[in-house]
């Protein structure tokens, strides 16, 4: 099979007639949101250097820069996809941008059949032009006169879509830019999911919860909305938004809550054969509730440390908390971060330590 014949050998994905989101913008929606909510895991034993705003790029990881790269690559696609999406509930022709078959060109006018081959000779506008195409045309009620998408081309939010297409731009055509943790959880939180939230409500976007969405939690919080809150308030909590983040990821990686109940319970008797052994370790401090898969099975780890003075006498010796992992759902945080009720989340407080006499 030459190039030539692999091209042809393609699948058309369209948008049904309910205008709910196409297959590959749904499917960027949720790549972009897991990559977002590993970002914590990717730099988990790094967060504390952060909370002192030494933010120096030695302090990133490689995981990082790839977690990141992917949230704005696939939230540039979700939105570029969306832009369009709205664009073509008008017209077709909206999303053009040339087309050198006149035969081709003739069907899209008459709003004929396209084969995926004819698909392949029409090049679309970029996402910068499709986004001051749908402000200017719904701005003077050319389309979508009734409001449902006035809250897309509020000044803020073009200017939030706008940086995106920036920052995307700068990975792609020079892969030498990247936002900082801090910015990064402010640019995604208070500006883009917003955005997201409305066009999800608009286009039906938790009937395809099943595609994009994570699990529920054991804790019974949405994290989109607890993150988007963290953000109404004045101070940017960083270790609260960390949680939140971990909570998601691990939602989606939850075995748990599968269509065939023989599932979970197989993986409930592998988690709980292998935390029978861990708990065997003596560095297990206890064992509790998971917030995200709710079994027993989030595991806390301690250690201890002893301070000798230079004449060789104890000055200090105490144990403390370090590390908790869930070995059902891989939810994992360390002591770098606050408690978790100091950040106003209903999980036992994971972190402690205590005086060894």
């Amino acid at each position: 099979m030459d190039l030539d014949e692999l091209e042809k050998d393609t699948i058309l994905l369209h948008i049904d007639e309910n205008e709910r989101m196409s297959d590959l913008a749904i499917l960027s929606l949720r790549i972009a949101l897991k990559s977002y909510f590993t970002t914590y895991s990717s730099i988990k034993y790094r967060i504390g250097a952060l909370k002192f705003n030494s933010e120096g790029v030695n302090l990133f990881t490689y995981n990082y820069y790839e977690e990141y790269s992917k949230v704005i690559v696939y939230l540039h696609h979700f939105f570029e996809l969306i832009i369009k999406e709205y664009l073509r509930n008008e017209d077709e022709l909206l999303v053009i941008d040339f087309v050198r078959d006149p035969l081709i060109l003739h069907k899209l006018i008459k709003k004929q059949e396209i084969s995926p081959e004819e698909y392949n000779k029409i090049f679309t506008i970029e996402f910068s032009k499709s986004l001051r195409m749908l402000v200017d045309l719904v701005k003077s009620k050319s389309i979508y006169s009734d409001g449902r998408i006035d809250f897309l081309i509020e000044r803020k939010n073009v200017d939030a879509l706008i940086k995106l297409n920036n920052f995307r731009n700068r990975i792609v055509h020079r892969g030498s830019f990247i936002l900082k943790y801090k910015s990064l959880d402010i640019f995604i939180g208070k500006y883009l999911l917003p955005i997201i939230k409305k066009i999800l409500e608009l286009n039906e976007g938790e009937k395809l919860g099943n595609v994009w969405k994570y699990k529920n939690n054991f804790l019974g919080i949405d994290v989109i909305d607890e993150i988007i809150n963290v953000f109404e308030e004045v101070d940017y909590n960083m270790d609260k938004v960390a949680y939140l983040k971990e909570i998601g990821r691990a939602s989606y990686e939850n075995p748990l809550n599968s269509s065939f109940k023989i599932f979970d319970d197989q993986v409930i008797r592998r988690t709980t054969e292998m935390l029978n052994y861990e708990e065997q370790s003596q560095n297990v401090s206890k064992i509790i509730k998971c917030p995200v898969c709710g079994q027993r099975t989030l595991t806390i780890y301690e250690d201890e440390e002893l301070n000798i003075d230079e004449e060789g006498q104890m000055i200090e010796h105490f144990r403390y908390t370090y590390e908790a992992k869930c070995y059902c759902c891989t939810f994992e945080v360390n002591h770098h971060l606050a408690n978790p009720r100091e950040c106003d989340l209903d999980i036992t407080d994971l972190w402690y330590g205590e005086d060894i006499v």
